[in-house]
């Protein structure tokens, strides 16, 4: 054998048989994709817990209806009370409020859908889905109440999200659209002003009074000023700006146009501190609307409007 064919057949072997110097980088990217799958059914199972922990509330909530003779409102009270004493040290009554109702967001799609689509979530967290807007919500419930036989890819890829791609080659609203800011924009007409038309005599330079040259006839176009866009905010808009404003309410539930908060603060004597009046209240409830592009809050007391 020659040294050109040993040379070869040497080459041939190492990438028949790679060395171990690379054992560690297999060994790295296994691991990434171990991870990777762990964190997916995490992922999974965290949805899953929340929707079961929204069936389970809600049907403790009429148990305590009924057996304490009491209305929702009280009963969700003594659920938080108790739940605060059983979970980890520290935890406040505000923190599970405000996760109650993320929990509400998420049971409220996979309620309409199915739950077993859980299980083609593998890139969106329950925080981003929490976060989804009602009208993006709508879009996919919608879609998946005219086809209710419609499933998902199933590939490791494909999710629930991803798969607005596809919606949108069947719907006149489609998901895509989404992906843009969620306001409206509409331009003012701008008219284009025509100035004056300055009539000019130009003299004869030499002095000859019976010729004159032609009146020259100005026209001077302004442009259109730009004008800014008016934004229609929507509502998940004022919902958020309300519960950065007042960080002692949360939102209870959502029906046609009105948003329903409760107030965390709660008096030694059972009535709640209202943030809009100052006040102690019976009810703690606190109720909003939205009415084309605007958002009005009010209490027992008060009413005011939340501007953007």
């Amino acid at each position: 054998m020659t040294e050109t064919s040993m040379t070869a057949h040497h080459e041939k072997s190492d990438m028949d048989n790679p060395p171990n110097i690379l054992q560690n980088l297999a060994c790295l990217i296994q691991e990434a994709w171990d991870a990777k799958d762990e964190a997916i059914l995490a992922n999974q199972k965290e949805l899953l817990c929340w929707c079961s922990y929204i069936v389970e509330f809600n049907k403790k909530t009429t148990e305590f209806m009924t057996e304490y003779k009491i209305g929702e409102k009280k009963a969700k009270g003594m659920i938080y009370d108790n739940l605060i004493k059983l979970l980890r040290p520290g935890t406040k009554r505000n923190t599970l409020l405000k996760q109650t109702q993320r929990a509400r967001d998420i049971y409220k799609l996979f309620e309409k859908i199915g739950i077993d689509k859980i299980k083609y979530i593998t890139t969106y967290s329950a925080n981003s889905i929490s976060e989804l807007s009602d009208s993006q919500i709508q879009t996919i419930v919608d879609y998946f109440s005219k086809n209710p036989n419609t499933e998902l890819p199933d590939d490791r890829d494909g999710t629930i999200i991803d798969f607005e791609e596809d919606i949108s080659n069947d719907q006149d609203n489609v998901l895509g659209e989404q992906a843009k800011p969620l306001v409206s924009a509409t331009r003012a007409e701008v008219s284009i002003p025509t100035a004056p038309i300055p009539l000019t005599h130009v003299s004869n330079s030499s002095g000859d009074s019976s010729s004159s040259k032609k009146l020259d006839a100005k026209v001077k176009v302004v442009p259109p000023i730009p004008q800014p866009e008016t934004l229609v905010h929507d509502r998940s808009y004022f919902r958020n700006k309300i519960l950065d404003q007042y960080p002692n309410l949360y939102r209870e539930c959502s029906s046609e146009n009105f948003d329903y908060y409760g107030i965390t603060d709660e008096t030694s004597y059972g009535d709640y501190i209202c943030p809009l009046c100052k006040l102690g209240h019976d009810d703690e409830e606190i109720e909003g609307e939205y009415k084309a592009g605007s958002y009005f809050i009010k209490c027992e007391q008060r009413e005011i409007e939340i501007t953007a």
